[in-house]
């Protein structure tokens, strides 16, 4: 019997299992193919992550691999992938918010609220990534 390399992927495919159970008892009882297009799609979600748990991390092996100039090239894609998906978070919110006040809708209002706390969010998940990898190198 393999090992289980990845305890955070095991834990997850345990999880993502438990919940296509869920959909397919649901779809069963209620006859409804949402549920069960749902499962389908939580229990390759478990597949998945079942098999990362127990292969080896390729990405520790990389690191080893690489060399500066990779290292460089994939901290300005990602530098430049988080700025594009800042900007599009930013103005989607804020054009949502005006719209919502010059049309009068409700449900513009909320999809530039949301907008903004995803923004939100994002930061405090940028700043914390940020204050582990300081402390890990």
């Amino acid at each position: 019997m393999k090992r289980i390399c990845n305890k955070r992927a095991f834990v997850t495919a345990l999880v993502t299992t438990v919940l296509a159970a869920a959909c397919f008892a649901a779809a069963f009882v209620q006859r409804q193919l949402r549920f069960a297009l749902g499962g389908l799609l939580l229990l390759v979600w478990s597949a998945s992550a079942f098999y990362s748990a127990f292969h080896k991390e390729t990405l520790e092996n990389t690191d080893v691999q690489t060399d500066e100039r990779d290292r460089y090239i994939a901290m300005k894609s990602s530098k430049g992938a988080l700025q594009i998906v800042n900007g599009l978070l930013g103005a989607g919110g804020f054009v949502c918010i005006v719209l919502s006040s010059v049309l009068q809708s409700n449900i513009l209002l909320a999809i530039g609220a949301t907008l903004c706390a995803v923004l939100v969010v994002l930061f405090f998940i940028l700043l914390a990534c940020n204050i582990y990898y300081e402390k890990r190198n």
